[in-house]
């Protein structure tokens, strides 16, 4: 009978396929060295991780039934309508059209590298495709 380890653990190796989905030889889907392990880390640990862009993500039982730890849900999330962004890809280039929405994100993959821009209430088609080509000019 699996135990409470054992879920923990089940956890740990969905974490893993969703973070490294082409495996762990590959970059993340997140585009950062991803640190996912069962129990709490460390602080001197995760200070390091997190000065050096590393992402940490714990698998922990809580203290008390049905129990989230809301100090980690302090954001408002609200229900966002589909997607009606689109982008086209011709060649090397891509063209973005449609409607913007605040709180959705938009991601290219170039030559296995995944780029990813979060849509604010103030962008416009220009400035996403703006973040999006200085993110992918920086590597």
């Amino acid at each position: 009978m699996a135990d409470l380890s054992d879920v923990e653990t089940a956890i740990v190796s969905q974490a893993i396929a969703a973070l490294y989905p082409d495996g762990l030889s590959q970059p993340s889907a997140v585009a950062a060295t991803c640190r996912i392990y069962r129990g709490w880390p460390t602080p001197a640990g995760l200070n390091a991780d997190l000065a050096a862009g590393t992402v940490n993500v714990t698998v922990f039982p809580s203290s008390e039934p049905d129990e989230v730890p809301d100090s980690y849900f302090d954001m408002v999330y609200a229900v966002t309508p589909p997607s009606a962004l689109l982008a086209t890809v011709a060649g090397q280039s891509v063209t973005l059209s449609g409607v913007i929405s605040a709180n959705q994100t938009i991601g290219l993959l170039v030559d296995g590298v995944p780029f990813l821009y979060g849509i604010g209430r103030t962008d416009s088609l220009n400035s996403i495709a703006g973040s999006l080509a200085s993110q992918i000019n920086e590597t």
